[in-house]
């Protein structure tokens, strides 16, 4: 922005004036918007008074998975949710199994569990299950429950493979 400023002066008693003008630079600097979280596909696949992480679930978090893997310095707070008629703390353990499924590679990609918030909130009111935020580096997270402290990662267990049936001869 530029500023034009004239000035002009006399006087009544000796005829005396003056006058001058000068032009006056202003940089304005540009306004920065921090950036800001991304609600991310929830995971609503969770069977009633189950906490197991379904193939449905693992494929909403492959896609989180790719996107904190594309932003290293992001993180991912999970919300998880019960039902009234669901047994208490199952909001806690769906949230650690969210966090234990992406930190043990169940979804081909390994995150680092120190950039997962698991936030239990209790009971639903609107039937939500998980919901997950991406947060980049700066963004302020979404308002919530408390963070929980899950622990070590629980590695998922493989189901053992079954040996081929011999045919009758």
């Amino acid at each position: 922005t530029t500023i034009d400023i004239r000035v002009a002066a006399s006087s009544e008693l000796g005829g005396c004036s003056a006058s001058g003008s000068a032009r006056v630079g202003i940089s304005v600097p540009p306004v920065v918007t921090p950036p800001s979280f991304t609600e991310l596909t929830p995971c609503t696949t969770f069977k009633r008074n189950s906490a197991r992480v379904d193939n449905a679930c693992k494929a909403v978090l492959q896609d989180a998975a790719n996107r904190l893997q594309a932003d290293p310095q992001a993180t991912l707070v999970v919300d998880t949710f019960r039902s009234d008629r669901e047994k208490e703390g199952l909001d806690l353990q769906r949230g650690r199994n969210i966090r234990d499924r992406l930190a043990d590679g169940s979804v081909r990609i390994t995150i680092d569990p120190n950039r997962i918030t698991v936030r239990p909130s209790g009971v639903s009111t609107d039937g939500s299950q998980a919901r997950l935020y991406f947060v980049p580096q700066g963004a302020t997270p979404p308002a919530g429950a408390a963070a929980a402290d899950l622990g070590p990662v629980t590695v998922q267990k493989q189901a053992p493979r079954r040996a081929a049936k011999k045919k009758k001869k």
